[in-house]
């Protein structure tokens, strides 16, 4: 059995420990800067390793953990670890072998890749089989001749994605810390041809775009994008041209982020007067659009795509659930996590650029349940997106996303904060709050309040979730009544209050964290009066069959909007939509065109059925399109938020779907009404004013 390296450094810690000195929870958090949590799911990987060693852990309540054994079997126990330790210094010997193999502009003997690595002829030679493993991720081939030495052989396309992946594995803490302060810092000699001005220049600019298109990419893909970008004009000069396939060239030029490249290019032309070309544009983009961005403050849906990604993120959830026997459907974080790691996931899937995940492995082995519901999960991306599998790498990143709501799960909404009321003095409050503490750990009393200063609109700001009391209040709060001195009716009337505020938490968890930014009347009146208008009137128009996908639009737009002027030009919106892969929700067989736009004042649906299904070449057909428009200038963004809520409730229901194929618009619109106006009511619920 070989340790995790998270259960290796957590038994070396504990093995230094001297005898007597047990280690608790909290220190051991402290000085791995892991949760208490993390580290208690690795306790019984140690425990079974060490007592394969005749070395038995052991936990004493109110002193910590320590190991019990003789100090010869721990000074060996820990030579053994500290050997595998070692592994940190073959890691280290890789990534420099490597970077040597990558830069070499000749072939590279083993006696000189020894004296410049300082280690001997077969330490290089041990690591040879991972080298190659690790470069034929990116199409590399690792020649080694007999006699003569080292070298590799790449396409320019290849030898950059592993330089870039090389770096971002290797190198990311010294590229983060000129980061953090570049005009403090010196640059990273990366890319040595590049001067300290021109590394801020692409630094300043990278960062002005991100501005510009209003995306806020995270600090890995910043740094795949930094890195693409200097290793672009640092080749170009080298004279290393980069050539795509004209197929890919073309598949690259539809992506939006293609707009954002040539925006980065034409910035970096006038400082460095250096040309890119389409291919260098291209590849660029490939990499803004396989990074992941942080996930919005409000998610909104507003375009065909991110309808999509949405879609995705939902079933992905719903699969979890069944999977994991969890409810995650509260969970706005998961949502919006999901929602925004799919974009760059729904990329690199399509264009079949792979990506690195440190913690694969340790997912796969540590958490299998976990892992084995994200994997299936990912189902529907590959029937979606139509590829034949979904790498680990991508599962395990979605199995973390489901970890941190499981995580969320336990700690909060398995526990709730009280305040205690009790007018027979402090000293009896006192007695009362710390008996309510003992016997239900998962009550938190905040504080004792006097019964003449009760602010309920205070006690919710603190997120306060019951009121225990001695007294009869006569409040609009959850109010528990008790007797000074707790008994055995009491024990049962807190659980029971307990249990009631648990559901009331998971049930208004859903409005509560993405409407809290959103707490002016301002923003609830117009969602109320968007919500009304978007359900008085649904068009719902029948086609009787159509020859070309692009009709849709027109009968679209012309069903939307009565002026013609402005139908012609909504039209050529919808044209760009159509022709979207991801405007085609398979297992819905029908379009799903969702966009901005200036030609409408406030939200509206349609739908148009097409009564003998339209057939594309090689694809489903289509049965019907559902129109969804957003106006372009929402000040409160409730007419946004308004549509995601659409959105998410005909996407997880398929009553909706069922209507649709029957052709019942009445109860569409019924069933949209209901779900919206409870959507409604927990935003009033929780953000007005008693």
């Amino acid at each position: 059995m070989e340790l995790s390296q998270r259960a290796k450094q957590l038994s070396i810690l504990l093995l230094e420990q001297p005898a007597g000195c047990p280690l608790t929870l909290a220190e051991l958090s402290e000085q791995m800067h892991l949760s208490k949590r993390t580290i208690q799911r690795a306790l019984p990987e140690v425990r079974d390793w060490m007592k394969a060693r005749n070395c038995s852990m052991q936990s004493r309540a109110g002193s910590g953990i320590f190991l019990e054994s003789s100090e010869e079997t721990k000074r060996d126990l820990l030579l053994e670890l500290q050997g595998n330790a070692h592994g940190l210094e073959n890691l280290s010997q890789q990534a420099e072998l490597l970077e040597l193999l990558l830069d070499a502009k000749r072939v590279l003997s083993i006696e000189q890749i020894s004296e410049r690595l300082f280690c001997s002829r077969d330490a290089v030679e041990k690591q040879l089989p991972q080298v190659r493993n690790w470069l034929a991720r990116y199409q590399i081939t690792l020649h080694v001749q007999t006699g003569v030495g080292l070298y590799i052989e790449s396409t320019e396309k290849n030898w950059r994605r592993a330089r870039i992946e090389h770096i971002a594995a290797f190198h990311a803490d010294a590229v983060m810390t000129y980061f953090s302060a570049p005009e403090r810092n010196e640059p990273p000699q990366l890319f040595r041809v590049l001067s300290r001005e021109e590394q801020l220049s692409l630094l300043s600019i990278l960062r002005r775009a991100q501005s510009y298109q209003e995306i806020c990419l995270t600090d890995e893909g910043f740094l795949r994008v930094y890195l693409c970008a200097g290793l672009m004009l640092r080749r170009i000069r080298q004279g290393y041209p980069l050539q795509l396939e004209r197929e890919e060239l073309e598949r690259l030029q539809q992506l939006p982020e293609y707009a954002m490249a040539e925006h980065v290019t034409d910035m970096l032309r006038e400082h460095s007067e250096i040309v890119p070309d389409a291919a260098e544009i291209g590849f660029l983009a490939m990499y803004f659009a396989n990074s992941d961005t942080m996930p919005k403050q409000d998610l909104t849906v507003s375009t065909t795509g991110e309808l999509h990604r949405l879609y995705l993120a939902q079933h992905i959830i719903s699969s979890a659930q069944r999977e994991l026997q969890l409810h995650f459907e509260s969970d706005e974080q998961l949502l919006e996590g999901l929602y925004s790691h799919l974009q760059a996931t729904c990329s690199r899937l399509r264009l079949g650029s792979p990506i690195e995940n440190p913690l694969t492995q340790e997912m796969i082995e540590l958490y299998p349940t976990l892992y084995a519901a994200a994997d299936n999960a990912c189902a529907v991306l590959k029937e979606i997106l139509e590829i034949d599998s979904v790498p680990p790498e991508e599962c395990a990143y979605i199995a973390m996303h489901l970890g941190a709501a499981m995580e969320r799960m336990q700690e909060k909404s398995q526990n709730i904060s009280a305040v205690v009321v009790c007018p027979v003095g402090m000293s009896g409050a006192s007695h009362l709050a710390a008996e309510i503490t003992r016997r239900f750990p998962r009550i938190a009393v905040r504080r004792i309040v006097s019964a003449v200063d009760i602010d309920t609109r205070q006690l919710r700001r603190e997120g306060i979730d019951l009121i225990v009391s001695t007294i009869d209040l006569s409040l609009s709060y959850p109010v528990v009544r008790v007797s000074p001195l707790l008994n055995r009716r009491d024990f049962t009337r807190i659980d029971a209050a307990f249990t009631m505020a648990i559901q009331r938490k998971q049930e208004v968890q859903a409005a509560q964290r993405p409407m809290a930014q959103r707490k002016d009347a301002a923003f609830i009146a117009r969602f109320s009066d968007e919500m009304l208008r978007l359900t008085e009137e649904i068009p719902w128009h029948q086609i009787p069959s159509i020859q070309h996908v692009e009709e849709l639009a027109y009968y679209a737009a012309h069903m939307m909007i009565s002026d013609d002027i402005a139908a012609n030009q909504l039209e050529q919106q919808l044209v760009h939509q159509v022709h979207q892969a991801d405007s085609y929700l398979q297992p819905y067989r029908r379009l799903f065109l969702c966009c901005q736009s200036e030609y409408v004042k406030h939200c509206c649906m349609g739908y148009l059925q097409v009564n003998m299904p339209y057939a594309r070449d090689g694809q489903d057909a289509i049965e019907g399109c559902l129109v969804l428009l957003v106006p372009e200038k929402d000040a409160t963004g409730a007419a946004a938020y308004l549509m995601h809520r659409a959105c998410a409730a005909l996407l997880r229901g398929r009553e909706y779907l069922q209507d649709m194929q029957r052709g019942e618009k009445s109860a569409f619109a019924q069933r949209l009404e209901r779900d919206l106006l409870q959507c409604y009511a927990a935003i009033v619920r929780q953000h007005l004013p008693e």
